[in-house]
């Protein structure tokens, strides 16, 4: 009597345990849901944010559209009355020129002669200054073509990035593939030796595939971003350029002017008209210089900006070859803490159930076989 009451005690012991597992079960699976549930809360709230992210963007935009059609606008009306003050100029110059003319006819001989060596002269200079526009173009039309060339270079590079992406993602699917068969194969060789064991399934995959595409999602956006970014200072530098132009345009017109009245005016003797021009040649001269001075300024200040973009693009690639290392490396750790899991879960399966129906010599027996 007493070794069949030990066996009943043995199996509502069993039962208790079985039952115990059972719940512990649903635990774990109640867990799994309220991380599930967890993780889409997570992704709708990053769907809002990028959606509010884009919707600045464009409200960005907009702004930047309107503040370019209201530069546009005060130019044509600087432009308009630059033209007005023109008009006007040029109504009172003929007017002195005709009050002037009785006074002048005398003088008329000796300025002839010194117009036609201006003139060869200013012809002299515009020649010069002709090429220099040509050669500037040129080299504009160049520094462009550098620029498409580098962001297709860029786009190009993006998508070859992207594509080695994609082929390493797949070489590790197939590894995960060949690592889970042989998992599997491992699996069935062990089981044939027992009668009742328990497995615990996990659903680490699915989360890490999440990751990964979140992590796609943003690197994505990043490049987006930097695109835009670029295309707008190149938009903003060339309306800066073609700014400065304008103005210095406008100063040359009225100092022009501004000498030409003066000489209207005042009738000065042609030693003194000679000096003037002199000096006048001598600030063009000087003029010239500071322009190349600027120009050259502005190129080295284009090459550094050039420079800091090429070290920004090395830091962001050497940045995601690190997290890809980081990646593989968790995986790795998971698939070690998976192996581990289940061969404990093999062990207390051989250790304790296997007992109950073989005899104890026989189970220590298999057990140190395997």
């Amino acid at each position: 009597m007493s070794e069949e009451e030990e066996e009943e005690e043995e199996e509502e012991e069993e039962e208790e345990e079985e039952e115990e597992e059972e719940e512990e079960e649903e635990e774990e699976e109640e867990e799994e849901e309220e991380e599930e549930e967890e993780e889409e809360e997570e992704e709708e709230e990053e769907e809002e944010e990028e959606e509010e992210e884009e919707e600045e963007e464009e409200e960005e935009e907009e702004e930047e559209e309107e503040e370019e059609e209201e530069e546009e606008e005060e130019e044509e009306e600087e432009e308009e009355e630059e033209e007005e003050e023109e008009e006007e100029e040029e109504e009172e110059e003929e007017e002195e020129e005709e009050r002037e003319k009785k006074k002048k006819k005398k003088k008329k001989k000796k300025k002839k002669k010194k117009k036609k060596k201006k003139k060869k002269k200013k012809k002299k200079k515009k020649k010069k200054k002709k090429k220099k526009k040509k050669k500037k173009k040129k080299k504009k039309k160049k520094e462009e073509e550098e620029e498409e060339e580098e962001e297709e270079e860029e786009e190009e590079e993006e998508e070859e990035e992207e594509e080695e992406e994609e082929e390493e993602e797949k070489k590790k699917k197939k590894k995960k593939k060949k690592k889970k068969k042989k998992k599997k194969k491992k699996k069935k060789k062990t089981t044939t030796t027992t009668t009742t064991t328990t497995t615990t399934t996990t659903t680490t995959t699915t989360k890490k595939k999440k990751k990964k595409k979140k992590k796609k999602k943003k690197k994505k956006k990043k490049k987006r971003k930097r695109r835009r970014r670029r295309r707008r200072r190149r938009r903003r530098e060339k309306k800066k350029k073609k700014k400065k132009k304008k103005k210095k345009k406008r100063r040359r017109r009225r100092r022009r002017r501004r000498r030409r009245r003066r000489k209207e005016e005042e009738g000065r003797d042609e030693e003194e008209e000679e000096e003037e021009e002199e000096e006048e040649e001598e600030e063009e001269e000087e003029e010239e210089e500071e322009k190349k001075k600027k120009e050259e300024e502005e190129e080295e200040e284009e090459e550094e900006e050039e420079e800091e973009e090429e070290e920004e693009r090395r830091r962001r690639r050497e940045e995601d070859e690190e997290e890809e290392e980081e990646e593989e490396e968790e995986e790795e750790e998971e698939e070690g803490r998976r192996r581990s899991e289940e061969e404990e879960e093999i062990e207390l399966s051989l250790r304790y159930y296997i007992p109950l129906i073989f005899p104890s010599s026989a189970v220590e027996e298999a057990i140190d076989a395997i």
